[in-house]
């Protein structure tokens, strides 16, 4: 149900206050039908022998560099018609990126492990989509830690993936020096990354493939010109037909419907071209003539189709098609989504007119406590699970909890039954001066709930309860506040190097390092 999705943290102004059942959405043509099964015998008919083969030979291609890996394997199950593959996405971060690039890691690995136990005769690869063709340097070129945003000064201005790595150790050291408890194995391996590997993209596909290759994950670079010779067809019908812009428009629309405030908005155009300096810029389209909004290439219908066949792998897709993208170059049964992901998915869904989309699922929010910090939470029995409320509900739970129980309010409780029950009685024995006695009672109910909240406030006020309420409520605010965004605050790296968190990657299946909180 949407409920959830907002439940789980998701910006509050793409939803409508009302819930949809699922079979609402899939009715509506908002998601794909959710069955396994289904999605599994529509990507089996429609991914081809041939695209698996571009598929398994660009993957080996792209790890032939990385030392010590054991994904060779892996892309090669990928030529069996039984092998498919449950997709997460995200822009290339400098040292990972933020904390909710870790859980969107992290849900596509478990429920490829689901599918593997619902399914155990095909196999199911987790895969990770780096967005290096993204061009917003400004939204990855920083870090935040101890609470400190720090700027990595760079002069890249062509796509995130092409970006050089020059620097990154220095800044690394930097904000290293002086600090105790390091994890110097994470220390070495991201020392590693930005030493060994000279762009961005091969450093993030060496961290990932290290920190999560052993649960299975791939990481996929979609910036390569075999892939985009088998998108060649969607580019054609986008920019020379203005295809796809129509379907989306009468989507968003529907949705705006229902109240969803839509993420995107459909263009003539969805694709950026990328010049020999790797700068991705915007396709226009007036009058049959396209040109590039900043780096001023010009194109006739003509020379535009013959720089797409020519070319595909400078065509870049927008956020409004590269889902289609990947679903073009991957068997992939389903997408596991950020809160905003899912809004701008369920608006792209008609573009899917010849290839089937995925099963769409939100990726799962996972916090990390420390031990201590947890048991100052768990002392409580039930208040974990009113931890992600709204903040005055979790503060009257936790009030709840810690006045125990209220002599006044049983009796307050009792004394409400047993009058409503008289007064009623009365009423059939048509009882003169029933307002009045209705008055009274009303009266002694009002007095006994104030008594009641006065001794609970009382009670409350007291030096320890509200010692032990600020200890609590900053727990809640630090971890499960929707003003803070914990999991977009903290970044990846902190919680390796500094939280004692070796085994951070395992934690959702079973460790014991940190406390892990689920949300969904």
């Amino acid at each position: 149900m949407l409920e959830n999705i907002v439940y789980k943290g998701s910006p509050k102004e793409y939803f409508p206050k009302f819930t949809f059942q699922e079979k609402e959405l899939v009715a509506n043509g908002f998601i794909p039908n959710p069955e396994h099964l289904l999605s599994i015998e529509k990507k089996s008919q429609s991914f081809t022998a041939e695209n698996r083969a571009v598929l398994a030979r660009v993957l080996k291609d792209q790890y032939s560099n990385i030392k010590n890996s054991n994904a060779e394997d892996r892309i090669e199950l990928l030529n069996s018609e039984k092998t498919f593959t449950v997709t997460t996405g995200q822009q290339i971060h400098i040292f990972l990126g933020p904390m909710y690039v870790h859980n969107k890691i992290l849900s596509v690995i478990e429920n490829a492990e689901q599918l593997k136990e619902q399914f155990p005769n095909n196999t199911f690869i987790p895969i990770f989509w780096m967005a290096t063709e993204d061009h917003d340097m400004e939204e990855i070129d920083h870090i935040n830690l101890f609470g400190q945003k720090v700027q990595w000064e760079h002069q890249h201005k062509g796509i995130s993936g092409d970006c050089p790595t020059k620097g990154l150790v220095n800044l690394m050291e930097g904000l290293l020096q002086g600090r105790n408890g390091i994890n110097k194995d994470y220390q070495h391996l991201f020392k590693q990354a930005y030493e060994d590997y000279s762009t961005l993209a091969d450093a993030t596909r060496f961290l990932v493939d290290r920190i999560y290759g052993d649960k299975g994950v791939l990481v996929i670079d979609g910036n390569d010109k075999r892939f985009k010779k088998l998108f060649e067809p969607s580019i054609k019908k986008d920019i020379l037909n203005q295809g796809f812009n129509e379907l989306i428009d009468k989507q968003s629309n529907l949705l705006k419907r229902y109240g969803i405030k839509n993420i995107i908005s459909p263009r003539k155009t969805n694709f950026f071209y990328i010049n020999n300096e790797g700068i991705r810029d915007r396709i226009d389209l007036k009058d049959q003539s396209y040109s590039t909004l900043n780096t001023l290439r010009n194109w006739s219908f003509s020379d535009m189709k013959e720089e797409i066949e020519k070319h595909p792998e400078r065509f870049s897709p927008n956020v409004s098609l590269r889902p289609l993208y990947q679903e073009t170059i991957l068997p992939n049964i389903a997408y596991l989504a950020g809160p905003s992901e899912y809004v701008y998915w369920m608006q792209i869904q008609k573009t899917f007119e010849e290839i089937p989309a995925p099963i769409l699922k939100l990726r799962k929010t996972y916090i990390y406590l420390t031990e201590k910090e947890w048991n100052k939470v768990s002392r409580y029995p039930g208040l974990e699970n009113a931890l992600f409320l709204e903040e005055h509900l979790f503060l009257e739970k936790l009030k709840s909890l810690l006045s125990g129980v209220n002599p006044i309010e049983v009796i307050w409780k009792e004394q409400q039954t047993k009058l409503k029950e008289d007064i009623q009685k009365l009423n059939t024995l048509n009882v003169p001066n029933l307002k009045v006695l209705n008055s009274i009672s009303n009266n002694y109910l009002d007095k006994l709930k104030k008594a009641s909240k006065d001794f609970e406030n009382q009670k409350i006020n007291k030096s320890e309860i509200q010692s032990r309420i600020a200890v609590v409520m900053k727990i809640k605010e630090l971890y499960f506040s929707n003003k803070n965004k914990w999991e977009r605050k903290t970044y990846f790296f902190e919680q390796l190097l500094f939280k004692n968190t070796k085994g951070i990657v395992n934690t959702a299946h079973g460790d014991v390092d940190l406390i892990n909180i689920t949300c969904g």
